[in-house]
């Protein structure tokens, strides 16, 4: 007997992966010209998509949102913001420190690629749910290290370095302790606004606080927050 929901998931995956990639194929094609516009980089945003969910106050990005768990997990706008920053550092190496299902990971590689010929993504996650690997691991520059932890790669060199693994204090600690503040240009962080982490010893905001209080002598610190009430958000320490 066939189960109608599952069958139905599956469609929706699969149209959104088909979706993803056209995008994709987009970016790689696209002037590059226009990959410094904000508003192109939404619209390619808006049509690559957010993983589904149902929270209130992604409200204002339901056209973003697509009917299935492939994509990314960001709000629009802050993404694209810190996106267009790195664009401008034009990296040669990016490390993700917890990828989930790609998405980030495979816009991000994709809009990179275009302004260095020599730039390499790498991800490092515990557990490998990566969607359609098979297809973007031969069109775009990404290492797949996992399972494997930030730890286990301690004081490699990334120039840019992104943490959105473990949301507890001593998780996020942990992450930019091991790789991030060895980042040659900078560390980004998701979540500094996330109080759902709060009961994790003060999660991804306590350890923000500690992290840019720490830093913002010697270093440049930019956050990224989009949201009326304290949700996401994105920081930056620039070494």
């Amino acid at each position: 007997m066939v189960n109608i929901l599952d069958d139905s998931s599956k469609k929706a995956s699969k149209n959104d992966i088909l979706k993803g990639r056209k995008v994709i194929d987009s970016i790689l094609s696209d002037d590059i010209k226009l990959l410094k516009k904000r508003s192109h980089l939404l619209k390619r945003f808006e049509e690559f998509g957010t993983i589904y969910q149902t929270w209130s106050l992604f409200e204002p990005f339901q056209n973003y949102v697509n009917s299935s768990m492939f994509g990314t997990l960001q709000i629009p706008t802050e993404y694209v913001d810190f996106l267009m920053h790195c664009i401008e550092k034009k990296p040669s190496t990016f490390c993700e420190v917890g990828c989930h299902v790609g998405g980030f990971a495979i816009f991000t590689s994709a809009v990179l690629s275009r302004f260095n010929d020599k730039f390499q993504y790498t991800v490092i996650d515990i557990e490998d749910i990566f969607a359609d690997w098979d297809h973007y691991k031969n069109i775009l520059p990404i290492d797949k290290r996992i399972p494997s932890t930030a730890q286990h790669h301690a004081q490699e060199n990334f120039d840019i370095v992104f943490i959105d693994a473990d949301h507890s204090y001593d998780g996020l600690k942990r992450d930019f302790l091991s790789l991030g503040r060895h980042a040659k240009i900078l560390c980004g962080f998701h979540d500094i606004n996330g109080t759902e982490y709060d009961h994790l010893d003060g999660g991804t905001r306590r350890a923000w606080n500690d992290l840019k209080v720490s830093y913002r002598e010697k270093a440049k610190i930019l956050e990224i927050a989009h949201m009326k009430e304290e949700w996401m958000g994105i920081g930056v320490i620039e070494f």
